[in-house]
């Protein structure tokens, strides 16, 4: 296979670092994790499960929301990162950031009650709180993508070379997919 950037995107909860981790041990890529670079570039706390979701991880999207900068000065770090190519990265602007025959980039969906749920189970919290945490979350980064790209995150799936409902899929299936999207993807790409 060529030289690959691949792309999982994702809101909270849509399975994006879970697929990140597996597609990176299968095909032998770097796995970059976007939202930790992006607190470790900030001096944020990375050592916390579940930091997005707490309060910690909320005033830190209503500074990014407050100052644009954050978010760019980090997204030209990050598109420089990938670009040595062979990486696979969950990252939610890298969409916006490349062309999109320069990276496989894949979009997972999943409802807001699915991926709460998921974020409860992961976290040890309670599903209400999950799924509050969740709504608010998606409100603000879809505010914050669209200040920054005038894109809507949650709508605008033409940046992608595969959008894909997970709902129903579990983690094997999910990864069974991608897996073969991605050498037919790169496959046609040689």
């Amino acid at each position: 296979m060529s030289k690959k950037i691949i792309c999982i995107f994702g809101l909270a909860g849509s399975g994006k670092s879970m697929q990140v981790n597996l597609l990176g041990k299968y095909f032998k890529l770097e796995v970059i994790r976007a939202s930790r670079l992006l607190r470790e570039f900030n001096k944020k706390d990375i050592k916390v499960k579940g930091w997005w979701e707490k309060e910690a991880g909320m005033q830190f999207t209503e500074e990014r929301l407050n100052d644009l900068n954050i978010d760019r000065a980090f997204d030209q770090k990050l598109a420089m990162l990938v670009k040595k190519g062979n990486v696979i990265v969950d990252s939610w602007s890298l969409p916006w950031l490349l062309k999109k025959e320069e990276l496989c980039s894949i979009y997972l969906i999943a409802s807001q009650e699915t991926r709460a749920k998921r974020i409860s189970e992961r976290d040890k919290i309670k599903k209400e709180q999950a799924l509050q945490a969740v709504k608010k979350r998606d409100l603000e980064n879809v505010k914050l993508f669209y200040n920054l790209y005038n894109a809507r995150i949650d709508k605008d799936f033409n940046k992608f070379n595969l959008v894909l409902q997970t709902d129903a899929l579990g983690i094997n299936q999910v990864f069974e997919i991608l897996k073969a999207f991605i050498k037919q993807y790169y496959k046609t790409k040689r």
